[in-house]
């Protein structure tokens, strides 16, 4: 799947509204491309062996990368939709220790922003939301500025695995 039919989609229901809508539907829909491509098509040629080995990565392996992912976005998720996960003290946590079923939960996760961002105006990304943060330390943020923070982190660690993954000779995509 091409980034255009990414932009295809985006038209299809994600063009309409403000700019901050445009906005955050378009980053909410390349994340989910992003990871799709990752998962479906890049990680596909590395053995197991080397996906739950430690490659130097912050949560040491794609696998550990993977689970962050997923747990960073179901923190951030519940946050901002007034669901917050249940006492999540650190960031390092297995949710899933299968690796095929890891990858759909991070794929629904992900796909999960899109509906929401979808079905926002402009002004509830302005907006400010209520949380506390894994060490009880309560937060007001801006819901745009932290779905700025949750794609871009996504960015981040993709591009962590996919270093990995050129430091161990395997090819990989364009994200």
């Amino acid at each position: 799947e091409e980034m255009e039919e990414v932009v295809a989609e985006e038209q299809n229901g994600g063009g309409v509204g403000g700019a901050y809508k445009q906005h955050f539907v378009r980053m909410a829909n390349y994340h989910v491309w992003a990871l799709q491509r990752l998962l479906r098509e890049q990680l596909t040629s590395m053995g197991d062996s080397v996906y739950s080995s430690d490659l130097g990565l912050f949560f040491q392996s794609v696998h550990g990368t993977l689970n962050h992912i997923l747990l960073a976005d179901r923190l951030w998720y519940g946050r901002i939709t007034g669901n917050p996960l249940p006492s999540t003290t650190t960031l390092d946590m297995e949710l899933v220790a299968q690796r095929p079923a890891l990858a759909n939960a991070v794929i629904a996760q992900a796909s999960l922003w899109v509906a929401l961002v979808s079905e926002q105006e402009d002004a509830w990304f302005e907006g400010s939301f209520s949380y506390v943060d894994t060490k009880g330390v309560p937060y007001t943020r801006v819901r745009g500025h932290v779905l700025d923070h949750v794609f871009n982190h996504g960015t981040h660690h993709r591009g962590q695995i996919t270093a990995a993954m050129s430091s161990q000779g395997l090819s990989t995509v364009l994200l």
